[in-house]
């Protein structure tokens, strides 16, 4: 016996996507969209990074099991998060930044970061948070 199935991955007609269409879908992105993207908590690690806007710079360096979601909505915003050696600790961290300029870094992690969730709405802030 002898099958042949075809499966098709993704069905696609590029010829009604443009430039437009995009633009509209991004520009009516907001936070309540990203939040319902991570609202489903997986059971791995995962990192959820999701930037809209120009020149914007995200940096994540972990060696574990994590959950980390960041969303940077604007221009020359940078998400900075390293957590190379605590490698006890499976923290969760959502970080929305929405504005233009913006810089949060994050290093480390303990209980008390665990699920933290840092917003910033503006321009031109800075937020560090160092964990030990």
């Amino acid at each position: 016996m002898l099958f042949i199935e075809i499966l098709y991955s993704q069905n696609i007609n590029f010829d009604t996507i443009d430039s437009g269409k995009t633009l509209y879908l991004i520009s009516n992105l907001d936070t309540n969209t990203f939040n319902s993207l991570i609202a489903e908590k997986p059971q791995n690690s995962s990192t959820l990074l999701l930037q809209i806007g120009n020149e914007n710079f995200a940096s994540v360096n972990l060696l574990y099991d994590t959950k980390i979601s960041s969303l940077q909505k604007g221009d020359q915003n940078t998400f900075i998060y390293q957590d190379l050696f605590n490698t006890k600790s499976n923290p969760e961290l959502n970080v929305n930044a929405v504005g233009n300029g913006n810089y949060i870094e994050v290093l480390g992690s303990n209980s008390i970061s665990d699920g933290m969730t840092i917003k910033t709405t503006g321009n031109d802030k800075m937020i560090f948070v160092r964990n030990y």
